[in-house]
């Protein structure tokens, strides 16, 4: 899998790997997979599943001049061990500031033992300048990816809320939950008497954001 995500807004590929699997990428990648990579053995660790290796795309960049040059960053995340929380594919303001993007959000699958799941059953909210996090969880219930709304004229990058649809199991239905962006509680939600199917992706769209209603069906065929 192979997914976006930057700190400064320059790509970072999201892969897990075991020895097996490096390996073969690299006799197949034809020498651009670097060997710089730190080794990490992964057949050591008990479940590879939760691991994300973020590897900067140096090795990319030096082959192209459609990005700027940065210094390449390698780490692997352990903290869902101790803290419980583990994120793929998270959602981020970037048009706020400088380009400095301090606080994502995710949809997460909790490894704490008094909530065993194998689906999200939590949205998390990451600081990753503080390496902290901020954890909504409801029992029974199965958020889809979070969506950051930003408030009129906000003034920092987590002023606003975020959205979710969420599946509660236990009623049968869903509801639209909206958390504080800063705090990450609850505001407020909107039930419905029926369960909405999930979604790979979120999306929210302001009034003057309306891309189906601004075409005609010939002109969507046409594109």
């Amino acid at each position: 899998m192979a997914h976006i995500f930057s700190v400064y807004q320059f790509p970072i590929i999201v892969q897990t790997f075991d020895p097996e699997t490096l390996s073969y990428l690299r006799s197949r990648c034809r020498g651009q997979l670097p060997d710089r990579i730190p080794p990490f053995d992964f057949s050591k660790v008990e479940d590879t599943a939760l691991f994300w290796l973020l590897i900067r795309l140096k090795w990319f960049m030096e082959q192209t001049t459609e990005y700027p040059k940065v210094k390449a960053r390698v780490f692997v995340d352990e903290g869902w061990k101790s803290n419980g929380v583990a994120i793929k594919i998270p959602t981020f303001e970037d048009v706020f500031g400088d380009g400095l993007v301090c606080f994502c959000q995710s949809s997460s699958i909790s490894s704490r033992q008094d909530r065993p799941t194998d689906f999200p059953n939590q949205l998390v909210k990451v600081d990753v300048r503080e390496r902290s996090s901020k954890v909504w969880w409801q029992e029974n219930c199965y958020p889809g990816e979070p969506v950051f709304v930003p408030a009129p004229h906000s003034a920092a990058e987590d002023d606003g809320v975020v959205l979710s649809i969420v599946l509660n199991a236990a009623e049968g239905n869903s509801f639209l939950l909206v958390l504080d962006a800063a705090s990450f509680t609850e505001v407020v939600r909107a039930e419905v008497p029926h369960h909405i199917p999930f979604g790979f992706h979120g999306q929210f769209f302001t009034d003057d954001q309306r891309p189906v209603e601004d075409y005609t069906l010939q002109e969507v065929r046409d594109v």
